[in-house]
């Protein structure tokens, strides 16, 4: 056997404080796997138990895939004779069918496994991108993006829930890592990543995109804590010259948009830009979604419970906070109205309210982030 030095994935994040990985190391890792299984899916391989403890990081730099022993072949393809040390490929693909798919019991590990895993459907390689991207969300925020306390309850996750947006437990990931995720994390496997080469192609993208912002950051730390001390003078000034009522210890409560128009891409999207636009600015201290969805249980609701505007106003009084803003959006002719509103906790009376009309999809996200420096302004941002 190859002698391997070094440690497994699942060995370095728990080294780690944060147990994330910064997105240059993760995404050299993800890089490497993807390659690896594209390899392996070329030949008809699918692993079907991808997780931290089966990839190993060597001291070279190398990642490498571990243990293959739940591995199966995909319908006739077998390994090509003279790749293996043997002249007996053909024999050694019939020993890997016969041996290595065992019908009918649950291969792989409760909280990688990718739907059609826990339904115990026919696999495909497409079942190995659910399991990295759950990996890839692992190594992205430090936790799993499904948990429970028995492995039925992680199934029933996998099959039914929806991860917290990465980005929202780990702001310092690049734009586009989240719809990524998303992708890769598809229930349904004909809308997911068809195949380990187009995963690795589209995070090849996200790299690039984000290179030249983090060659910057040491360069700019020291003019971001200037600025920010230039900031925090302002807004302490203008607070007192618009007779703002907000207080720096003031939480702010997100409900969930209101989707009217019966397209589900703006359910998840306009959440994370809306959390994304009010977080840009330290006059709003918004109510992180850990505590939100702490308070839930709080109040005797399913974690699974959608943050309407009631649901918001009782989270908004439990944690004593200020107000709630909301959004909704709505078909207007051939375009859409975005609304957000700043409601009184108590009452449900309306505070401040911004509104835009949009001419296309396209465009939604874009004018939701001009819509919301207006509405920002509006709560009394310098």
């Amino acid at each position: 056997m190859e002698l391997l030095e070094g440690e497994t994935l699942r060995s370095r994040m728990a080294a780690l404080e944060s147990k994330a990985l910064p997105f240059n190391e993760l995404s050299e890792i993800a890089l490497q796997v993807c390659s690896g299984l594209e390899a392996a899916h070329r030949k008809g391989i699918i692993h079907r138990d991808i997780k931290p403890a089966n990839i190993f990081l060597c001291k070279s730099g190398v990642a490498k895939i571990l243990d293959f022993g739940l591995a199966k072949l995909t319908g006739d393809v077998g390994l090509e004779k003279g790749e293996v040390a043997s002249a007996t490929a053909t024999s050694f693909a019939d020993h890997l069918k016969k041996d290595l798919t065992r019908t009918g019991t649950m291969a792989g590990t409760a909280g990688y496994m990718s739907p059609e895993q826990v339904r115990h459907e026919v696999l495909d390689t497409r079942t190995d991108l659910f399991s990295f991207g759950l990996v890839l969300y692992e190594m992205a925020v430090g936790q799993r993006a499904f948990t429970g306390q028995t492995a039925v309850d992680v199934h029933e996750a996998v099959l039914h829930e929806t991860p917290v947006p990465a980005r929202v437990r780990n702001p310092m990931l690049p734009r586009g890592f989240d719809a990524l995720l998303a992708k890769a994390l598809e229930k349904d496997r004909v809308q997911r990543f068809q195949s380990s080469a187009l995963l690795k192609s589209d995070l090849e993208r996200i790299v690039r995109d984000a290179n030249p912002a983090m060659k910057r950051v040491r360069q700019a730390t020291a003019a971001v804590t200037l600025l920010a001390l230039v900031a925090v003078g302002i807004w302490r000034y203008d607070v007192y010259r618009h007779r703002i009522t907000l207080a720096p210890t003031d939480t702010i409560v997100l409900a969930d948009a209101d989707n009217q128009t019966g397209d589900p891409v703006f359910d998840d999207a306009l959440n994370i830009a809306l959390r994304y636009e009010m977080q840009q600015t330290p006059y709003l201290n918004i109510l992180g979604i850990d505590k939100a969805y702490a308070t839930l249980a709080e109040l005797k609701l399913p974690s699974t419970t959608k943050i309407t505007r009631d649901v918001a106003r009782q989270i908004c009084a439990k944690t004593n906070s200020k107000m709630v803003i909301s959004q909704s959006i709505a078909d207007a002719g051939n375009g859409y109205r975005l609304e957000m509103r700043a409601l009184d906790c108590s009452t449900g009376a309306t505070l401040r309210k911004e509104q835009a009309d949009i001419g296309s999809r396209n465009e939604v996200i874009h004018d939701l982030g001009v819509t919301a420096v207006h509405f920002r302004a509006k709560l009394g941002e310098p």
